[in-house]
């Protein structure tokens, strides 16, 4: 049993409230219940009609199970059920299917039974209908290399394997068209596994498939291991929410960014396009585990919870100050940008350059200060600082305007030194002691 199924007993024996199950390990869970809980074990099924088979390939069908048999090329509905403690099963010839050699796998999809043959010239994609076995048709044949092997069926769609170029494909029974799935074709004798995109991924040797909910998992026999296809939409969606959160507070970098300033409609617009995607979700992690008040904390394939309570209070409280800013002042225009944690993180780290944890009254006396040097860093006036010779901003503009020092002679610098004059120097020693006393000496060294 999985870590929800326990965790869902749990609940439903008050053994335990909800947070501390989910916080609890599966052994843990498991001797919470006291070992009542009976793993599955393999148990042979013996055919009450006494008919022996040799399946090679089965599937399910209306909660009955489809077998097909290699020696008699037939497919066999089985219905099983528990008699006296044992496990038997009604065995019922359905069809017969002569014309179809080395079945490699089957598959039902509505009223249709899909059969995928791996003969070299006779084998291909099958179909047949179920409620009379004889319109049996050949969609796509083995030819140029190419040998079906997997098969399995999800939501009108039809999946099925090609071992000889390694390729994944998927077939709309609705326009009947077929489409290259995942998988690049193999053009030498080397095998190799490489993950990436379809067109870019490559099986070794592709062989049975299966669905797991809307991932498709592959089976690759060469290199041992078993493979995941899945959509990429719900992935590029989460992304977008990313895209429209920095386009809502002008977050940029060197490559991808914006810088234009949105009004308060269009941020608050995107702001609710992001909660109403991690609400969506939310809503299909607690329909999948069946708990309309399950807070995932991240284990479970979405947002923890909490982030996603952030999101609705910045929502929220974005709006109350929209509102109350222009009910007070209308004409003023806020930066989002600056209600970032970054300014707030830096303005922190400034105040505790001087204390590492400053005090209440430490804290007061640094404000006013701190605020200044921050206001002018947002300000687009300029501002002239005091510092090192070596010290410079690149300016270019400014670079131009200096004279470079190749074109200068010795003789004509030496002209140009001259004696500071006694009244210039205490000016300038007043001036230190006035404004530079209470600064760290690194920076006038």
């Amino acid at each position: 049993m999985m870590k929800a199924d326990l965790v869902a007993l749990v609940m439903e024996k008050e053994l335990a409230n909800e947070e501390t199950a989910l916080s609890m390990s599966k052994p843990d869970l498991l001797q919470l219940l006291g070992g009542s809980v009976s793993q599955p074990a393999l148990v042979p099924v013996k055919l009450a009609s006494g008919v022996k088979l040799f399946p090679q390939a089965f599937t399910v069908h209306n909660d009955k199970l489809l077998l097909y048999d290699g020696p008699t090329t037939s497919v066999w509905e089985l219905d099983i059920d528990k008699v006296n403690g044992k496990v038997v099963a009604e065995a019922k010839l359905l069809l017969n299917l002569p014309s179809v050699k080395k079945v490699a796998a089957i598959t039902s999809l509505g009223d249709y039974l899909w059969v995928a043959s791996q003969h070299h010239s006779e084998g291909g994609l099958y179909n047949v209908k179920l409620s009379d076995g004889t319109a049996l048709e050949c969609l796509w044949r083995n030819e140029s290399g190419r040998v079906i092997s997997g098969l399995c069926s999800s939501e009108e769609k039809i999946y099925f394997s090609d071992q000889g170029k390694s390729q994944i494909h998927c077939l709309d029974t609705d326009s009947s068209s077929i489409k290259l799935l995942s998988g690049k074709a193999v053009e030498s004798e080397k095998l190799t596994s490489q993950d990436g995109l379809a067109v870019n991924a490559s099986h070794a040797q592709c062989g049975p498939l299966t669905m797991m909910g809307k991932t498709l998992v592959v089976g690759d026999m060469a290199s041992v291991s078993l493979r995941l296809v899945s959509d990429m939409k719900c992935l590029l969606s989460y992304h977008k929410t990313i895209d429209q959160l920095c386009e809502a507070f002008s977050v940029h970098s060197g490559t991808r960014g914006y810088r234009q300033k949105l009004s308060s409609h269009s941020l608050l617009g995107k702001l609710d396009s992001v909660c109403s995607m991690y609400n969506k979700l939310l809503q299909e992690v607690r329909d999948i585990c069946g708990n309309q008040t399950l807070k995932p904390n991240g284990p479970h394939g979405s947002l923890p919870h909490v982030t996603i309570s952030m999101f609705h209070d910045l929502k929220a409280q974005m709006t109350e100050l929209y509102s109350l800013v222009a009910t007070t002042s209308p004409e003023y225009v806020i930066n989002p940008n600056a209600l970032l944690s970054l300014p707030c993180e830096h303005h922190f780290s400034t105040m505790r350059q001087r204390y590492p944890m400053p005090t209440i009254l430490q804290y007061c006396q640094q404000l006013h200060t701190v605020v200044q040097e921050s206001v002018k860093r947002m300000t687009v006036s300029s501002y002239h600082y005091f510092t090192h010779k070596a010290s410079f901003y690149p300016q270019p503009k400014l670079q131009e305007v200096i004279i470079p020092r190749r074109h200068l002679s010795l003789r004509s610098a030496a002209t140009k030194k001259q004696k500071l004059q006694e009244k210039d120097r205490k000016l300038m020693q007043n001036w230190r002691l006035d404004y530079c006393a209470g600064l760290r000496n690194k920076f006038y060294r």
